[in-house]
């Protein structure tokens, strides 16, 4: 073997050498570039699956609150069915006669309550034309009406129900008012 070829002999190797150097590094690059990549989709992996489980449980809270809605709905409609036959039993029936209103206006609470009967009898005998109650006229409605004395009493509830349209208001024995 000559000088020559021994020279290229190691030129050989030497390139040999250097393409097995470029391989090893370009290959450790790869595996390098390779465990970056699936760490990433292991990551785009984790973070679906974290997505699709927060979409599972916000679909089971949308279900939740859509059947809460639904029986809210359900009640406010047995609500207002029954507001509306209370409205239509209230509107059929006549009040029986005897009841006791008191009015409130112009009235003063701090005062002792006089009961006052209030008569109309033409309304009592229009009762044909009228409800049952408007016949109740005739034997007078009731009242309690807080004021110093029964005089002022009086003249509340006449201010309320005028004698110029048939009402004339009696105070009841009272061992307060002293009046029989």
């Amino acid at each position: 073997m000559t000088l020559g070829d021994f020279i290229e002999t190691l030129v050989v190797a030497a390139n040999l050498g250097i393409f097995l150097l470029i391989v090893l590094t370009i290959s450790e690059r790869l595996r390098a570039g390779w465990s970056t990549v699936e760490r990433e989709v292991q990551e785009v992996i984790a973070r679906r699956e974290f997505t699709e489980h927060d979409r599972v449980r916000f679909d089971e809270s949308v279900a939740e609150e859509s059947n809460a809605v639904a029986t809210l709905d359900e009640q406010i409609g047995r609500a207002q069915d029954e507001l509306q036959a209370i409205n239509k039993r209230h509107a059929e029936v006549d009040l029986p006669f005897i009841y006791t209103a008191s009015p409130m206006e112009g009235i003063d609470p701090r005062f002792p309550s006089w009961r006052l009967l209030a008569h109309n009898p033409q309304l009592g005998q229009r009762s044909m034309q009228l409800s049952e109650t408007a016949f109740q006229w005739n034997e007078g409605r009731f009242y309690e009406i807080p004021a110093p004395n029964h005089v002022v009493a009086r003249s509340i509830l006449e201010r309320m129900l005028p004698a110029n349209e048939g009402f004339f208001v009696r105070v009841m024995d009272d061992e307060r008012s002293g009046v029989a």
